[in-house]
């Protein structure tokens, strides 16, 4: 999610990437706060016990 757990940017465009960096580089507090938003994102959403229920559900509902 831009600007919510890190930045997007336009692909093959090494200007958008450069100054996404840079941003990143002169704001340390929006820094953290992405990382720490993508650890969040990546823990609910990824987080081996929470895949593994969602895909049992998933193929549950499959055979049902």
């Amino acid at each position: 999610q831009d600007n919510k757990t890190g930045f997007l940017f336009e692909t093959s465009n090494e200007h958008d990437l450069a100054e996404k960096i840079i941003k990143s580089i002169k704001q340390p507090a929006l820094r953290d706060e992405l990382a720490l938003n993508g650890v969040k994102h990546f823990q609910k959403n990824y987080e081996t016990n929470f895949a593994v229920e969602r895909d049992w559900s998933f193929f549950n509902s499959l055979i049902r």
